[in-house]
Protein backbone atom coordinates (compact mmCIF):
# COMPACT_ATOMS: atom_id res chain seq x y z
CA UNK A 1 0.00 0.00 0.00
CA UNK A 2 1.76 3.13 -1.34
CA UNK A 3 1.75 6.21 1.02
CA UNK A 4 -1.25 7.64 -0.62
CA UNK A 5 -3.84 4.85 0.07
CA UNK A 6 -2.32 4.80 3.83
CA UNK A 7 -3.69 8.34 4.52
CA UNK A 8 -6.39 8.36 2.31
CA UNK A 9 -9.28 7.49 5.05
CA UNK A 10 -12.21 5.92 2.80
CA UNK A 11 -10.23 4.35 0.42
CA UNK A 12 -11.57 1.10 -0.65
CA UNK A 13 -8.36 -0.85 1.05
CA UNK A 14 -8.39 0.74 4.22
CA UNK A 15 -11.35 -1.31 6.18
CA UNK A 16 -11.06 0.29 9.29
CA UNK A 17 -12.94 3.39 8.03
CA UNK A 18 -15.41 4.78 10.58
CA UNK A 19 -19.38 4.99 9.41
CA UNK A 20 -21.32 7.33 10.39
CA UNK A 21 -23.78 5.00 11.45
CA UNK A 22 -23.36 2.24 15.01
CA UNK A 23 -23.63 -1.40 14.17
CA UNK A 24 -25.65 -3.25 15.79
CA UNK A 25 -26.29 -6.96 15.60
CA UNK A 26 -29.75 -8.04 14.78
CA UNK A 27 -31.39 -9.93 17.85
CA UNK A 28 -33.05 -13.27 17.04
CA UNK A 29 -37.10 -13.11 16.15
CA UNK A 30 -39.49 -15.25 18.95
CA UNK A 31 -40.56 -18.64 17.02
CA UNK A 32 -37.52 -19.05 14.56
CA UNK A 33 -35.42 -22.00 14.91
CA UNK A 34 -31.68 -21.67 16.81
CA UNK A 35 -28.47 -22.76 14.66
CA UNK A 36 -27.64 -26.18 15.79
CA UNK A 37 -25.50 -25.69 18.70
CA UNK A 38 -22.72 -28.29 17.80
CA UNK A 39 -23.61 -31.05 20.16
CA UNK A 40 -23.95 -34.37 18.39
CA UNK A 41 -23.20 -33.17 15.21
CA UNK A 42 -20.26 -35.33 13.43
CA UNK A 43 -17.69 -34.11 11.72
CA UNK A 44 -17.11 -35.13 8.00
CA UNK A 45 -13.37 -34.80 6.41
CA UNK A 46 -13.28 -33.34 2.89
CA UNK A 47 -11.84 -35.23 0.13
CA UNK A 48 -11.28 -34.22 -3.29
CA UNK A 49 -12.06 -36.02 -6.58
CA UNK A 50 -8.85 -37.81 -8.08
CA UNK A 51 -10.58 -36.66 -11.63
CA UNK A 52 -9.86 -33.02 -12.84
CA UNK A 53 -12.78 -31.13 -14.83
CA UNK A 54 -11.09 -28.34 -17.28
CA UNK A 55 -13.26 -25.52 -18.27
CA UNK A 56 -12.41 -22.80 -20.88
CA UNK A 57 -12.89 -19.52 -19.96
CA UNK A 58 -13.78 -16.64 -22.43
CA UNK A 59 -11.52 -13.62 -22.12
CA UNK A 60 -14.77 -11.58 -22.10
CA UNK A 61 -15.37 -13.64 -18.76
CA UNK A 62 -12.21 -12.89 -17.13
CA UNK A 63 -13.13 -8.90 -17.37
CA UNK A 64 -12.52 -7.22 -14.14
CA UNK A 65 -14.24 -3.68 -12.46
CA UNK A 66 -10.64 -2.13 -13.73
CA UNK A 67 -11.77 -2.64 -17.35
CA UNK A 68 -15.00 -1.17 -16.80
CA UNK A 69 -13.52 1.79 -15.61
CA UNK A 70 -10.83 1.97 -17.77
CA UNK A 71 -13.57 1.89 -20.66
CA UNK A 72 -15.96 4.69 -18.98
CA UNK A 73 -12.42 7.10 -18.51
CA UNK A 74 -12.37 6.59 -21.97
CA UNK A 75 -15.58 7.26 -23.11
CA UNK A 76 -15.28 10.50 -20.76
CA UNK A 77 -12.47 11.51 -22.43
CA UNK A 78 -13.73 11.38 -25.96
CA UNK A 79 -17.09 12.95 -24.88
CA UNK A 80 -15.21 15.70 -23.47
CA UNK A 81 -13.37 16.14 -26.69
CA UNK A 82 -16.10 15.94 -28.90
CA UNK A 83 -18.15 18.96 -26.88
CA UNK A 84 -14.48 20.95 -26.65
CA UNK A 85 -15.13 20.81 -30.90
CA UNK A 86 -18.07 22.46 -30.51
CA UNK A 87 -17.67 24.68 -27.59
CA UNK A 88 -14.35 26.20 -28.21
CA UNK A 89 -15.23 28.60 -30.42
CA UNK A 90 -17.86 30.34 -27.90
CA UNK A 91 -15.56 30.01 -25.26
CA UNK A 92 -12.91 31.96 -26.90
CA UNK A 93 -12.19 35.84 -25.94
CA UNK A 94 -12.24 36.70 -29.33
CA UNK A 95 -16.24 35.53 -30.13
CA UNK A 96 -16.69 36.70 -26.09
CA UNK A 97 -15.78 40.15 -27.02
CA UNK A 98 -17.80 39.71 -30.09
CA UNK A 99 -21.24 38.87 -28.68
CA UNK A 100 -20.57 41.01 -25.32
CA UNK A 101 -20.74 44.43 -27.55
CA UNK A 102 -23.49 42.95 -29.54
CA UNK A 103 -25.71 42.60 -26.59
CA UNK A 104 -24.24 45.90 -24.59
CA UNK A 105 -23.93 47.91 -27.33
CA UNK A 106 -20.46 49.30 -29.21
CA UNK A 107 -20.33 52.46 -26.78
CA UNK A 108 -20.38 50.57 -23.51
CA UNK A 109 -16.64 49.98 -21.50
CA UNK A 110 -15.66 46.27 -21.75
Amino acid sequence: MSKNEADDRYGPRRMDAETSEPVHAEQPREGTPSPPSGIGVESKRVRFSDTVEEFEVDGEDRRGPWEEAARDRHRFARRCSEVERVVARCLAPEHRLVIKTRLRGPDSPT
